[in-house]
């Protein structure tokens, strides 16, 4: 998510303008699923389950890790060059491990 997105004139996002809702969704991307490592070629490959962009959804991507910043419990946090977005040059994701729960 864009640091520098615009907040909308009222504290409601139900009543956006429809400038205010496109800026906001061009500043975010957004994902889940799970995800896997392999420490022999340094990757995470994410199985994406739902995504803002709905044609990411069931795509494989693969990763290449390219330095930890923090990891903890059973959160991870990394920041990635090759997963740059426009307006950083970096990109960042928090992850977890294993299989999500079953959608209700």
């Amino acid at each position: 998510m864009r640091s520098d997105r615009a907040k909308y004139a009222v504290n409601d996002r139900m009543q956006g303008t429809a400038d205010e809702n496109k800026a906001a969704v061009a500043g975010t991307n957004s994902a889940f699923g799970t995800y896997t490592v392999d420490p022999a070629d340094k990757s995470i490959t994410f199985v994406i389950q739902a995504s803002l962009l709905p044609n990411q959804e069931g795509q494989k991507q693969k990763r290449m890790i390219t330095a930890a910043t923090e990891v903890s419990g059973s959160r991870s946090s990394r920041v990635n060059e090759g997963l740059a977005s426009a307006s950083t040059n970096k990109a960042s994701a928090a992850m977890r491990p294993g299989p999500l729960p079953a959608r209700r």
